[in-house]
């Protein structure tokens, strides 16, 4: 029962640290998307682009993922307190997912050339959001690991 309990408040802490992240991801990287200065040629050109424009965007659009992963811990948690078997396969693969998905975005959500580096503001954001990313993965090992132990026990 303790390691049911345990991976709720955890899938709460994974919906909570995703919620800033999937902010970041949706509405807080339009701002750094938008900034433009003028370049070498005296163009109009973005300061910021993303690495990999087609990574970025899956990264981007999969962290609604993270979120919904806690969701179904918590809830996972709250409905197979009978089964322990299931509820530690469950959440052995969705806590694999949350640190899969977290890794993925740790590695292009946040990959950008500037051409002026910009200090502050939407980049103390993006920070805020790598840290909490980071976070989410360790969160997401800790489910896996706790349910492979309940796992093991319960043989």
């Amino acid at each position: 029962m303790k390691y049911l309990i345990t991976r709720a408040v955890l899938g709460v802490l994974i919906i909570l640290f995703a919620s800033y992240i999937v902010w970041w991801m949706m509405s807080g990287v339009n701002t750094l998307l938008a900034d433009m200065v003028l370049n070498e040629n005296g163009e109009l050109v973005n300061n910021v682009t993303p690495k990999n424009e087609i990574l970025f965007n899956i990264a981007r659009y999969s962290s609604i993922s993270l979120p919904a992963l806690g969701l179904f811990i918590c809830a996972g948690s709250i409905w197979m307190r009978k089964d322990y078997k299931k509820a530690a396969l469950m959440h052995i693969i969705s806590g694999g997912l949350v640190l899969a998905v977290s890794i993925f975005i740790l590695i292009w959500g946040y990959a950008f050339d500037f051409i002026h580096l910009i200090l502050g503001g939407p980049v103390i954001d993006m920070g805020q959001a790598r840290v909490l990313t980071a976070l989410t993965a360790f969160v997401g090992l800790v489910v896996s690991g706790l349910s492979i132990v309940q796992l093991v026990k319960a043989k």
